[in-house]
């Protein structure tokens, strides 16, 4: 399963993918001149960036499940911070130079 974020500023659209019955949730971002960018960006500040926008995303399907009359999805719950995460740098890397 996958959902995606359509950012207001160019370039900073995110893809996330779910692994199916794993706890493991892939954020891709678009290929463009702000995914260079993150590739410069620090770990922290890239997971970070990511778990603000999956939290507006998901208070915002919850919103709308709970102006439902039929029943309503369970409970959405993104925690603080990931228990891990790996940051790639696809872009950078001389064997994949992005692609993936």
């Amino acid at each position: 399963d996958f959902v995606g974020h359509a950012a207001m500023e160019h370039g900073k659209d995110i893809l996330f993918l779910s692994i199916k019955n794993s706890p493991i949730l892939v954020a891709i971002y678009g290929g463009s001149e702000y995914s260079k960018k993150v590739e410069t960006i620090h770990d922290e500040e890239v997971v970070g960036e990511c778990m603000e926008v999956l939290k507006k995303m998901c208070n915002k399907a919850q919103h709308a499940q709970s102006r439902k009359t039929r029943q309503q999805v369970d409970d959405i719950t993104i925690p603080e911070w990931p228990i891990d995460y790996f940051v790639s740098r696809w872009g950078s890397d001389p064997y994949s130079r992005g692609a993936f």
